[in-house]
């Protein structure tokens, strides 16, 4: 932390840099350099119907965002991230992806603090560590909070780790869910509420 020429204090983050496919990304976020396998996954097998209003759960660098935007007939973004720069980030590829949606960021922690309104559609890849431990009890979070989060009738798209329990998870706060697709690494899931 250093205090930059107008007096303000400013946090030393890295320099934000092109990514894979030219988004904007920088160390420190979820697969800076390449795009994760997982959300390529849920990506080739998201939904080409209605969206209506869309979040990202944990965007980081917007990934999914700007890939659900070629497909979905939304004009209003919702990105919510816990990282700072990440959500930052995100902001900057949709709009320089899809320069005619409008996109709202908020900068929380989705499994401790309360969500600013409901969605049609959550889509996200949610984090499973804590440091180096894998917390299952973080994805849990998620997908409560984004079975709060949804309108009803909303679904909710999501990926994950294939060895990751949410089956039980999804069967107690959902109407229904389905596996999309899966490899020897991942599934891609979606839940109606």
């Amino acid at each position: 932390v250093f205090v930059g020429e107008a007096g303000q204090l400013e946090i030393d983050q890295p320099e934000p840099e092109k990514g894979p496919q030219g988004f904007v990304t920088a160390p420190g976020m979820f697969s800076h350099k390449m795009i994760d396998a997982g959300s390529a996954l849920l990506v080739a097998h998201l939904p080409r119907d209605a969206w209506g209003a869309l979040a990202d759960f944990g965007c980081g660098w917007g990934y999914l965002t700007v890939e659900a935007l070629k497909i979905a007939n939304a004009s209003h973004v919702t990105l919510i991230d816990a990282h700072a720069p990440s959500l930052e980030a995100a902001q900057a590829n949709v709009v320089a992806h899809h320069p005619g949606v409008s996109c709202a960021t908020h900068w929380l922690d989705i499994a401790t603090e309360a969500l600013p309104e409901k969605y049609d559609t959550i889509i996200m890849n949610p984090p499973f560590h804590t440091g180096d431990q894998t917390d299952v009890k973080l994805g849990v979070a998620f997908i409560e909070k984004a079975s709060r989060a949804l309108k009803p009738g909303g679904r909710l798209l999501m990926v994950a780790n294939r060895q990751l329990p949410y089956e039980n998870v999804l069967n107690q706060h959902f109407r229904r869910w389905q596996e999309l697709a899966s490899d020897n690494r991942f599934k891609a899931l979606v839940a109606v509420r």
